[in-house]
């Protein structure tokens, strides 16, 4: 396996989902590596990550993984690592302090742009994610061999107890992410 091999550029995770061309792709590429292992090795088993890191390192997708590669990994890698690289985009840690990132012609956004877009770009990744594995299962249905390793699982990082309350007693707001669940393909 080639364990340090990045799916995906910078350039991928702007292209895809920042429109400004002339973002600093500095401020996300530490993040790459993390979110590919965390979420896509999650996503799909180690096998088959281990698979797709070994194709990419030898620059040699099989034809079935390129078209999972094009069309579902790099969009959902990308807004994951949009999503975790977001606080460290709008803030900087410096010796004075956590600063707020700004600059002489723009408008700071307030606490809940912020929430809007982080939790935007978190259910844009998840949606991606989800897409990807339906597509998996859907091709298994019809060619048995495809994907072959391909590991049908829940997320390891899923909320196991049920739906996470938060607000007042009198007004509680549920949190539950859209799991995917492989028993329901099968």
């Amino acid at each position: 396996m080639a364990f340090n091999t990045e799916l995906i550029t910078t350039a991928q995770v702007v292209t895809e989902c920042i429109p400004d061309a002339s973002f600093d792709v500095a401020r996300i590429a530490k993040y790459i590596l993390p979110a590919q292992r965390q979420y896509l090795e999650d996503a799909i088993g180690e096998t088959f990550y281990e698979t797709l890191l070994t194709e990419k390192a030898a620059s040699s997708f099989s034809a079935e993984n390129q078209l999972l590669y094009d069309n579902f990994i790099v969009p959902m890698l990308s807004w994951f690592v949009l999503f975790d690289a977001l606080p460290y985009i709008r803030n900087n840690i410096t010796p004075q302090g956590i600063m707020i990132n700004t600059t002489e012609f723009a408008q700071q956004s307030t606490k809940e742009d912020y929430a809007t877009i982080r939790n935007a770009t978190e259910a844009r990744a998840e949606r991606w994610k989800n897409d990807m594995r339906k597509y998996i299962v859907d091709i298994q249905e019809d060619d048995s061999t495809a994907f072959s390793d391909f590991t049908r699982c829940k997320d390891k990082h899923q909320n196991k107890t049920g739906p996470i309350l938060y607000g007042t007693p009198n007004n509680y707001h549920t949190h539950d992410h859209d799991h995917f669940d492989c028993n329901e393909f099968r």
